[in-house]
């Protein structure tokens, strides 16, 4: 029996309002960047902004790669900027 493979996480930072509505059609693929980092093998971890003592080192330490999905238009600040 073949060994299991370690689990890959992929960060999603930011959001996915668009100008567009998202359509689906059939039902398919799946919707958002969760359901598309899901179908592409990996486990999708949600990364919030760090507040008070955490830094993006720690929220970072467990994930394997990032997508970063942007801010929604007219946000002051940017993930940029930390």
């Amino acid at each position: 029996m073949a060994a299991p493979l370690p689990s890959i996480r992929i960060g999603i930072c930011g959001t996915e309002e668009s100008s567009a509505p998202a359509k689906r059609a059939r039902g398919i693929w799946p919707v958002g960047y969760p359901g598309i980092v899901t179908a592409a093998g990996a486990t999708p971890v949600v990364l919030e902004r760090p507040t008070g003592r955490r830094t993006w080192a720690d929220a970072l330490r467990d994930v394997h790669g990032v997508v970063f999905a942007g801010s929604p238009a007219g946000a002051p600040g940017s993930y940029a900027d930390e």
